[in-house]
């Protein structure tokens, strides 16, 4: 085996990498490009010869040449000063990625729900697809080939997106945290690889259904009808929504507070019309004959209700018809034809709000989030009266068979 010694090139390196020469020195600098045994791939090493110490801080060629001459002076003045050399403390893509689920698993200023999404996404998807590939010669092709196309063959193009969204953030992540200085996806896009734009999905609800909605909702006598009720009527997402407490409810301002841990956002106040605080007395009323639970949907041991039981009262209603955030969706779009300002439609989806907006709405916003749900529910109730007193006329039914 034998050691080229030249003002380093890639050119070079690619017509001179052979079986006899799989080392390349360039005597400027105590810099040595080991080749593996493919010859398609390299290790750079800065050597102290003097200790005969190898440092590898990257691979030939996702850092080419031009890359590797660039930080060697920077590598040079690391060692002088006994700091380590390594461009990336990970070796591959796997303890990269394991480091980044241990570091999110106990990070307390995200939800329980995003540590579950970001543990089944990292464990489950990212690792058994990409955990082996080299860190240092990981680029857009491996990234295509090892996690894209294997993900869009068997999910939504918007689900896919999320895996590869998470995997730029562990890269970035880690090398914010100086535990990398390379990030070979910094300057890659999701439309890098799939330029196709990705529409979000239609409710499965519209005005067609208000009708069935309001006769269905508005008269709750069971837990899971309960919780679609409070969900109509405020647009509440059902992971909050199972979390509720009664000690959230300011009966004074008939106000109720959602505190930010439950949020996927921040703290939500919602201004209850006296429609929905009358039927929340109702409801508490009636669970109070059985259960002194301080959750508004308790489970049959302590605590609330979970993710799954949430949403089995959903599929239990609906009979598979709609979800929990098809009625969400559906609030929105209804509160935009009733004339509901579209900024208080924000603030009742509890959406993250620019500066301005914040600031035009520090004092009407109450006012104008309780008018809104008055409306919103004064609306519902009047639907519900008029079909059940066959006041609206029946629509034709093109569906129906002779």
């Amino acid at each position: 085996m034998a050691t080229l010694r030249a003002n380093l090139t890639d050119n070079l390196i690619k017509t001179h990498a052979s079986a006899e020469v799989n080392r390349f020195r360039d005597p400027r600098y105590p810099l040595i490009l080991k080749m593996h045994a493919s010859l398609q791939v390299g290790s750079w090493y800065i050597v102290d010869f003097k200790a005969d110490k190898w440092h590898k801080f990257g691979t030939w060629p996702v850092f080419n040449c031009q890359k590797a001459l660039a930080l060697v002076p920077d590598l040079l003045v690391k060692h002088a000063l006994d700091k380590p050399l390594l461009v990336s403390r990970f070796e591959t893509l796997g303890q990269l990625l394991t480091w980044y689920l241990e570091r999110e698993l106990s990070n307390k200023s995200i939800s329980k729900k995003r540590r579950i999404n970001i543990e089944s996404s990292v464990s489950k998807h990212l690792i058994p697809l990409v955990g082996h590939c080299d860190l240092m010669s990981f680029n857009n092709f491996v990234c295509e080939n090892e996690l894209i196309w294997p993900l869009q063959n068997a999910y939504q193009l918007s689900t896919v997106r999320q895996h590869f969204q998470l995997l730029k953030r562990s890269l970035s992540q880690a090398q914010k945290s100086q535990l990398t200085e390379f990030n070979p996806l910094s300057d890659t896009t999701f439309k890098t690889f799939i330029p196709t734009k990705i529409e979000p999905k239609k409710s499965k609800l519209s005005i067609k259904n208000e009708p069935e909605l309001a006769c269905d909702l508005l008269n709750p006598t069971s837990a899971p009808y309960m919780l679609c009720w409070f969900m109509l009527l405020h647009a509440t997402r059902i992971g909050e929504t199972r979390q509720l407490r009664w000690d959230h409810i300011d009966t004074l301002n008939k106000r109720m507070t959602l505190p930010a841990d439950i949020t996927k956002t921040k703290e939500h106040v919602i201004e209850l019309s006296d429609y929905a605080f009358d039927q929340l007395i109702t409801w508490h009323k009636q669970q109070a004959k059985y259960s002194r639970s301080a959750y508004i949907f308790p489970a049959k041991t302590r605590g609330p209700i979970n993710e799954n039981e949430a949403n089995k009262y959903v599929q239990q209603v609906s009979n598979g018809k709609y979800t929990a955030h098809d009625l969400r969706k559906f609030c929105r779009g209804r509160w935009l034809d009733l004339g509901v300002d579209s900024l208080i439609a924000e603030l009742l989806l509890n959406h993250a709000l620019t500066e301005l907006q914040q600031t035009y709405i520090q004092t009407t916003g109450a006012i104008k989030k309780r008018e809104s749900l008055t409306l919103w529910a004064q609306h519902l109730v009047d639907v519900k009266t008029a079909v059940e007193a066959e006041t609206v006329a029946r629509p034709y039914d093109f569906n129906a068979h002779a």
